[in-house]
């Protein structure tokens, strides 16, 4: 089930949530009127009164049974919408830190191999070909320092999506009253 899928069942439970309190409301506006209609009432209209009394009491009985249910089943659409979307945000932070993770190696790597040839045609005379070489070598380690600098700032702009969407979630729970 996608996130859109959710959202449309939750709306769709939010909507039969509000219709079903209306019909509550209704049928205790009624009894409330039939209630004061009973102290009114003589004798040959009190048992009407009375009998339409009892079927509001069980209808307004049935009614919030299933406005419980259907707000349940709301708070349930609800909450894994942010818990999907708390997981996508934290599958996303993993993936970026990884590839973040592969560039660093990448550019230590690039790194050490640079301060080795460094060190190597040092000790004997500087050709063309090292001296071209070696500025290969530079040109790699900054193109990889760029990159790993890229993919370090999407992980962190990913972490942070990360903490917002556990944040979200965290106040949904509370505010559902789930712990």
């Amino acid at each position: 089930m996608t996130a859109g899928d959710l959202q449309s069942k939750f709306d769709t439970l939010a909507g039969r949530v509000k219709d079903k309190q209306a019909e509550l409301n209704e049928v205790n506006a009624e009894l409330s009127g039939i209630v004061s209609r009973l102290i009114d009432a003589d004798s040959k209209t009190r048992p009407g009164l009375i009998a339409r009394r009892a079927e509001l009491i069980n209808l307004a009985g049935l009614l919030a049974d299933e406005h419980a249910e259907l707000a349940r089943r709301r708070n349930t659409a609800e909450l894994m919408i942010y818990e999907l979307a708390f997981a996508a945000a934290q599958d996303e932070a993993l993936r970026l830190s990884g590839l973040a993770r592969e560039a660093r190696q990448k550019l230590n790597a690039a790194a050490d191999e640079h301060l080795h040839a460094i060190n190597r045609e040092g000790r004997r005379a500087a050709t063309p070909e090292a001296t071209r070489a070696i500025g290969e070598m530079e040109a790699n380690k900054a193109r990889l320092k760029a990159e790993s600098l890229i993919a370090n700032d999407a992980a962190h702009r990913a972490g942070l999506k990360r903490d917002e969407a556990e944040k979200e979630l965290e106040e949904v729970r509370q505010r559902l009253g789930i712990t």
